[in-house]
Order: C-alpha cells, then structure tokens, then sequence
C-alpha cells in the first residue's frame, strides 16, 4: 500500500526514485529508501512491539544516524489513515532528509 502511494504522489515524482527493503551495515534492513538524500521509510505494522524489538529499533535508528540516514517510522494507522497526515509527516521527514544531505555535503562527508 505504502508503494502505491509514494508512486502515485504528486503525480509519481517519486516512481522510480527509491528501493524497497535496502539493506545496508551488512545487518540492517529499511522497507523503503531514497538515495538521492538518504531518506529511509520504515512501516511498523499494527502489532504491539515487544521489548526486544523495540530495543533492535533503538538500534537500528542510531546506526541509521550514525550513516547519515533519516528515518521515518510509520504505523499502519498512519498509512491506512488519513492522507493529508501522512503526506505531511513524509514531506517533514523529506525535508530533514534534504537538509541532512546539504549539512552533509558542506562539511565534505561522503555518503556511505
């Protein structure tokens, strides 16, 4: 569903513009990530999370920061719910995203 949407949005400005389940740090994978300012998107799904998932997201966000990645975690709720909301939490998160890049690129560190 979550595909779907990013394809469709803004008329599909964004079709073709990322990867599903990159996998990246030899151990880690993000449902959906775009190169182009290293923005990754992860879906949550409905479910509670148990303490060790939470503790491996905990992980998995701090090696995200470290690389220079931004996440954004979306629950099912989210995706399913209201779209207004959902677009304005991907664009606040793409802008981040955009401004990481450009902190990035000023200071001369390389992507990984």
């Amino acid at each position: 569903m979550l595909e779907q949407i990013l394809t469709k949005v803004n008329n599909g400005v964004l079709k073709g513009k990322f990867q599903r389940e990159w996998v990246f740090g030899g151990k880690w994978f993000i449902d959906f990530f775009f190169h182009e300012n290293r923005l990754g998107i992860e879906t949550d799904g409905s479910y509670p999370q148990t303490p060790s998932q939470r503790i491996e997201n905990i992980k998995k966000e701090k090696a995200c920061d470290d690389s220079g990645i931004t996440l954004v975690r979306l629950t099912n709720r989210e995706i399913f719910g209201e779209r207004k909301a959902l677009l304005n939490k991907l664009r606040e998160g793409w802008g981040e995203a955009n401004q990481r890049s450009r902190n990035r690129q000023q200071r001369g560190t390389p992507d990984l």
